[in-house]
C-alpha cells in the first residue's frame, strides 16, 4: 500500500524517456512483478503475471549484467590503477557509460557502505576477467575481496536499512525513517493516500537503532526485544560491530520506546541482555 520497493533497486535516468534499472539479486522477481502490475494494469497483470515472469526467465531477460563494488578510502586509487585516464572517477550518485570492445560499461558513484567508492557493471560474459583485474588492483592497494556478509556489517554500522530485514511491504518509508525520500507535496503517486493518512494519524512504530550495553552474545535478526517487561518487537537487523566492538541492531519499536537512551532488553537463547536505543549512524569517523 505504501508504493515501496526494495532498498537495492537503483534507477538511473539518462535522458527523457530512457533509463536503466539495477535490481538487487533478491529483488529481481519482485521488481519485475511490480513493473508488470504498474505498467500493464493491476487486474490484467495479475492474470498474466506468472506467464510474464516465466517468459522473462526463459529468455534470460535479467542475467545480462554483472556488477562489482569497490568501497573504501582507497577506491580512487584502485580506480586509477584499473582505468587509468580512460574514464573519470565517478562523483557521488553519478553514472558514466562507455561503449568498449567489452560491450557497454556502467561506472556508478554508488555503494551501500557509507564509504567512498564506486560500482561497476559489465556484460556478464566479461565479469570474470574484470573481477580478476579489479581484485588485483584492490589487493595491491592493501584491500581484499569481501562478500555480502562484510557489506552487511558496514551498512548496519551506518544505520542503512536492508530490504527483507528492515524494509518490507508491511511498513511504510515513514516508519523506516526514510521520510526524507518522500515528497507528499508533489501530488498523487502510488501509495500517497496511505502515507498522507499515516502521517496525519501518527506512526505506530519506528525503525530504531540500539546497542548492547553489557557483555552479551551478538544480537541477531528475529531475537525478541523487551521493553518494560513485555516483548514489543523483534530485531530486524543485528550483528557484532567489527569497528566498535559491541553488538548493534535495529528494530521497529513503539514511538515511546524509540527515543535515544531508552533502556531495552534483548532476549538471546532464553536470557535477557541489556541494551539501549541510540542515534544513527552507529559508526562515525570520530569513533576511531
Amino acid at each position: 500500500p505504501w508504493g515501496t520497493r526494495g532498498d537495492l533497486t537503483v534507477k538511473v535516468r539518462r535522458v527523457i524517456g530512457a533509463g536503466i534499472m539495477f535490481a538487487g539479486a533478491a529483488m529481481i522477481v519482485a521488481t519485475i512483478a511490480w513493473i508488470a502490475i504498474v505498467v500493464a494494469g493491476e487486474m490484467r497483470a495479475r492474470a498474466t503475471l506468472f506467464e510474464f515472469l516465466a517468459a522473462a526467465w526463459t529468455a534470460g531477460a535479467w542475467p545480462l549484467l554483472a556488477g562489482l563494488a569497490v568501497q573504501g578510502p582507497r577506491s580512487a586509487e584502485v580506480f586509477a590503477q584499473v582505468f587509468g585516464d580512460a574514464a573519470p572517477y565517478p562523483a557521488h550518485n553519478t553514472i558514466a557509460i562507455a561503449g568498449t570492445e567489452d560491450g557497454i560499461l556502467w561506472l556508478c558513484g554508488t555503494g551501500y557502505t557509507g564509504e567512498d567508492g564506486f560500482e561497476f557493471f559489465m556484460p556478464e560474459g566479461r565479469a570474470e576477467s574484470w573481477f580478476r583485474k579489479i581484485a588485483a588492483a584492490v589487493q595491491a592497494a592493501g584491500g581484499q575481496v569481501c562478500g555480502l556478509g562484510a557489506r552487511d556489517t558496514l551498512r548496519l554500522e551506518m544505520g542503512y536499512p536492508l530490504n527483507g530485514n528492515d524494509l518490507s511491504p508491511l511498513r511504510s518509508p515513514l516508519q523506516a525513517g526514510l521520510g526524507f525520500f518522500v515528497n507528499l507535496e508533489k501530488g498523487d503517486f502510488i501509495g500517497s493516500d496511505a502515507l498522507v493518512k499515516q502521517k496525519a494519524d501518527g506512526l505506530p512504530d519506528k525503525l530504531t537503532a540500539f546497542r548492547m550495553t553489557g557483555t552479551a552474545p551478538p544480537p541477531r535478526p528475529h531475537y525478541p526485544v523487551m521493553w518494560r517487561g513485555e516483548q514489543v518487537a523483534e530485531i530486524s537487523s543485528g550483528t557484532l560491530s567489527p569497528s566498535l566492538g559491541y553488538g548493534i541492531g535495529m528494530a521497529y519499536l513503539p514511538i515511546e520506546a524509540s527515543k535515544p537512551g531508552t533502556p531495552i532488553e534483548i532476549e538471546i537463547r532464553g536470557r535477557l541482555f541489556p541494551a539501549e536505543t541510540c542515534k544513527k549512524p552507529f559508526y562515525r569517523k570520530t569513533n576511531t
